[in-house]
């Protein structure tokens, strides 16, 4: 990695002076260069784009807001607009994007995406892959690349729980609604559940076999593509009543084989958050990123989701969340020396000192781990 953006959006919020901070900081201590875009969206239009040092991010904790500025673009909306985003990314070395080509079910859902690419079984909103067409076109354009990924395990773009929804004819769980051990079971069944995985395999077919309208490029044939990922952080979701790591790594199988039979070209990878996500079992993780199919192996890191740290002790369990951190990615370059494939370190993360959302409040512990975590995988 040589370099990495940050950008501000949206409402300012308490805290993203802090998370500035703390990204910056810890990428120039491993000699990564931080691009910071002003202003939103707008800025990445405009170009407002400036390569910070730790100076430009020294005393900014304590001030409300952002120091990046955000605001409201109407111009990125339009393609004239968006063009001049993506060369403006280019122009600053950033080059490749993680990219859902999801979202499933009905709008207005609590804490779900929207709109959504199929509202229901096997009909899309055209609007979202013109969207996508033109995207790829674009990345082409500038010799950018995408992870494209077609499912996810968590409720906010449909994922496991729309396709159970689908195939039952009932409605949708949602764990902030329905609670954390109903969401559970009811996404647990995805694996299991042969007309969900079924509708979702459709999907597939869907996608990859498509043409680019703008281009005229075959999606199997587009070099914009850098890999195809079956899921974002798929699980077993397996209980004290049901274990579903069988039909788990089978479906995760049957998924990879079917991509590549439809597309020769592209790599293909799982999503996975690696040992965690595998429900603790190094076996299970061994056994899906070891299917010939799959190019590569991926794990995420999560300290505080992962009960490493505690909310109210971060400063005394952060020694351990790196400990912790540092054997679970060797966990994984192991596997990768023993199944002959790379290991790609996606997702990791770390919450403000004490889980304070005040502005202000420190992020010391985030300093630090992010310090930590780039000083292992750079």
């Amino acid at each position: 990695m040589e370099r990495i953006a940050v950008l501000t959006s949206g409402g300012d919020a308490p805290g993203m002076n802090a998370a500035l901070r703390a990204v910056t900081r810890a990428a120039i201590s491993n000699d990564i260069k931080v691009k910071a875009i002003y202003r939103g969206y707008k800025g990445l239009i405009d170009g407002e784009v400036k390569e910070f040092t730790t100076q430009d991010v020294s005393g900014i904790i304590q001030r409300g807001g952002t120091i990046l500025k955000t605001a409201r673009s109407k111009e990125f909306v339009t393609p004239e607009g968006r063009q001049k985003a993506y060369d403006n990314m280019k122009a600053n070395g950033i080059d490749n994007l993680r990219i859902l080509v999801g979202g499933e079910g009905e709008n207005g859902l609590l804490g779900k995406i929207e709109p959504n690419l199929q509202p229901k079984p096997g009909e899309y909103n055209d609007e979202v892959l013109a969207g996508l067409d033109y995207l790829m076109m674009e990345l082409g354009k500038r010799n950018m690349t995408a992870v494209l990924y077609f499912n996810n395990a968590w409720e906010w773009s449909g994922g496991y729980t729309q396709y159970v929804a689908w195939a039952n004819e009932t409605p949708v769980l949602v764990p902030r609604v329905d609670g954390w051990f109903s969401y559970n079971a009811f996404a647990g069944e995805f694996v299991r559940n042969e007309r969900a995985k079924e509708i979702f395999f459709n999907h597939l077919r869907y996608i990859i076999t498509r043409t680019n309208r703008y281009t005229g490029i075959k999606y199997v044939d587009d070099p914009a593509i850098f890999s195809w990922q079956i899921c974002n952080e798929p699980r077993a979701f397996s209980s004290k009543e049901v274990n579903n790591q069988e039909a788990f790594a089978e479906w995760i199988t049957t998924s990879a084989k079917l991509i590549r039979e439809l597309d020769p070209n592209h790599m293909i990878s799982t999503g996975s958050e690696g040992y965690y996500g595998c429900e603790w079992d190094m076996d299970l993780c061994e056994k899906i990123h070891a299917i010939d199919e799959i190019s590569y192996i991926n794990c995420h890191v999560w300290p505080y989701n992962w009960k490493w740290m505690r909310g109210d002790h971060m400063h005394e369990d952060l020694a351990k969340s790196c400990e912790n951190t540092e054997e679970y990615i060797n966990m994984h370059l192991e596997l990768g020396e023993k199944i002959n494939k790379p290991v790609v370190v996606e997702e990791f993360g770390m919450p403000r000192d004490n889980m304070d959302f005040h502005k202000g409040s420190p992020v010391t512990c985030r300093d630090v781990y992010y310090t930590f975590v780039f000083n292992l995988i750079v």
